[in-house]
């Protein structure tokens, strides 16, 4: 009777310590997984390697990885209203940086020429729609071998303060794409709609 009431009392212990475990990314509530360097195409740090996540720190950040270079209906309309956000809400602190993995860039740092081509391509793209406070990078998929995103995304949206993840969006580009041109898509309403609501950027 003892033994049997005993394991009952450890196998709730045990449970409880399972209940109490904290969730792994990209769950919300969970830690980002870290740190890392990219290429930064504009920015403070323009042509140099520097980790954003530690630049913006404890601010509320959206972090968007893009998978490609490519002028791709939908991107710049998010980003652009996105910019639009952090501009009309600086007592947010609201932070923004959006990274371009390329698949056929093997080492950043060794091809100059192509590294080059690549950032001038995104830097005028983005310039020419206005993106001034989204701080643009270049650099290939295994620098985010830690942070398990969805392969099958085009774009993800990270939505974290603190460190802290508290939403994660998973885009394909047909869902960016908008039936009408240089407008929002059901699902970048959606993703802008929740930076309002997580950060509290109303105007705009």
């Amino acid at each position: 009777m003892f033994r049997s009431l005993l394991s009952v009392l450890v196998l709730g212990a045990v449970a409880l310590g399972q209940d109490d475990s904290p969730p792994a990314f990209p769950k919300p509530g969970s830690d980002i997984p870290g740190p890392f360097h990219v290429y930064n195409v504009t920015g403070k740090k323009k042509g140099n390697y520097h980790c954003l996540v530690s630049e913006f720190g404890l601010n509320p950040v959206v972090m968007v990885v893009v998978r490609g270079v490519e002028d791709k209906e939908g991107l710049q309309p998010l980003l652009g209203k996105l910019d639009n956000l952090i501009d009309k809400n600086p007592n947010t602190r609201l932070a923004s940086f959006a990274v371009f993995l390329s698949s056929t860039l093997k080492d950043v740092a060794r091809e100059d020429d192509q590294r080059d081509r690549l950032s001038k391509k995104i830097e005028d793209l983005f310039k020419a729609g206005g993106v001034k406070h989204i701080v643009l990078a270049l650099d290939t998929p295994k620098k985010l071998a830690k942070w398990p995103l969805d392969e099958k995304a085009d774009v993800v949206v990270v939505l974290y303060n603190e460190y802290r993840t508290l939403a994660v969006h998973n885009l394909t580009w047909e869902q960016l794409n908008s039936p009408k041109k240089d407008e929002l898509s059901a699902k970048a309403k959606e993703v802008l709609d929740d930076v309002r609501r997580k950060f509290g950027a109303n105007r705009g």
